[in-house]
């Protein structure tokens, strides 16, 4: 990315030779950026675009190395995975009110989470998970087990 930027592999003030095709004297930003893209394709790194260059590049720029990692790997995971923590803490109240009595299905649970949610939010202020929603968060990480109706 230094590369691209100022001709230098190490960077600005660096030593060495600048190469013929990222001097900025002869090549706008967005040439050396296409000839990073193809030196990166032509060394394996699957087919790369001068946008994905430039994107990073800029977070070469903002976060230094820590920009160019793969984040996915660097994300810490909530047990709710990414649901809203309204309609987590609505599911677990329902859940709670149903302790010590059969918990019935998970449709017998929707009305009762769209109520909570109204109680405590108002009417549409958030949006109630849609009943596959509720299927797929059906076991852990929801509190406690719920039982699906048979074949889901």
């Amino acid at each position: 990315m230094r590369e691209v930027e100022c001709g230098l592999v190490g960077g600005p003030g660096s030593e060495g030779v600048v190469r013929p095709q990222y001097d900025p004297e002869r090549h706008t930003l967005a040439e050396r950026e296409q000839t990073k893209a193809e030196e990166l394709t032509a060394l394996g790194f699957g087919r790369v675009s001068r946008t994905t260059v430039q994107r990073m590049r800029l977070a070469y720029r903002k976060q230094g190395l820590w920009g160019l990692l793969d984040h996915r790997t660097t994300r810490t995971s909530s047990p709710t995975g990414r649901s809203d923590e309204r309609v987590v803490a609505a599911v677990r109240e329902a859940l709670r009110r149903r302790r010590g009595r059969s918990r019935g299905t998970i449709n017998g649970l929707f009305p009762l989470i769209n109520q909570i949610l109204e109680d405590r939010h108002g009417p549409g202020t958030v949006p109630a998970p849609s009943q596959a929603t509720l299927y797929r968060r059906s076991s852990p990480p929801w509190p406690g087990p719920v039982n699906c109706p048979p074949g889901r």
